[in-house]
């Protein structure tokens, strides 16, 4: 694993952003980064599926949940109870690679039910709102028995406080590239 030391302030200056948290156990890793027009960052939460944070732009508070969900069906239902036990109140963004579907429109592949239902069942528990996407629909790709399956789990989340100070939000896949 890399960490941020490991890498040169002139870097960070060059990319105009600041490294503020990195989750530092075992991959997959999460490196957060932010503008130097935000202030106060704090990470509030570190947990083994997402890192959030509190941090002041416009003079307005708000907070950001980055996840990298588990690939494994069991360790990934923790996911959603860590996050609403933050009791978020004010503006919140939840962002990342979630590795699960809402629904059978949303993979090529076999649908898993029971995973889809407590996805749906965790956005619901927090009261999320699933943001708008541009770019690519499907966000990931790989093969299973021969055949190709595409699937999107990577996406934004906001509740509606978010979406009162952010009516026209919405997040964008960028195409994979090689």
């Amino acid at each position: 694993m890399c960490s941020f030391s490991s890498i040169s302030d002139r870097f960070w200056r060059a990319i105009g952003f600041n490294p503020v948290a990195q989750y530092d156990k075992p991959m997959p890793s999460l490196w957060i980064l932010c503008s130097s027009a935000v202030s106060g960052f704090q990470v509030i939460s570190s947990h083994s599926q997402h890192v959030s944070s509190s941090f002041v732009f416009n003079d307005v508070l708000f907070y950001v949940s980055f996840v990298y969900v588990s690939c494994n069906y069991i360790v990934r239902h923790d996911l959603w109870d860590s996050l609403s036990a933050l009791h978020i109140v004010g503006p919140w963004l939840i962002l990342g690679d979630f590795n699960s579907v809402m629904g059978a429109h949303e993979t090529t592949g076999i649908i898993k039910r029971r995973s889809c239902e407590k996805f749906r069942a965790g956005v619901t528990l927090c009261d999320l709102v699933d943001l708008h996407s541009q770019g690519p629909f499907y966000t990931w790709h790989g093969f299973r028995w021969g055949q190709l399956v595409m699937s999107r789990l990577d996406r934004a989340f906001c509740n509606n406080n978010f979406l009162n100070l952010w009516h026209l939000v919405s997040s964008i896949c960028l195409p994979r590239s090689y």
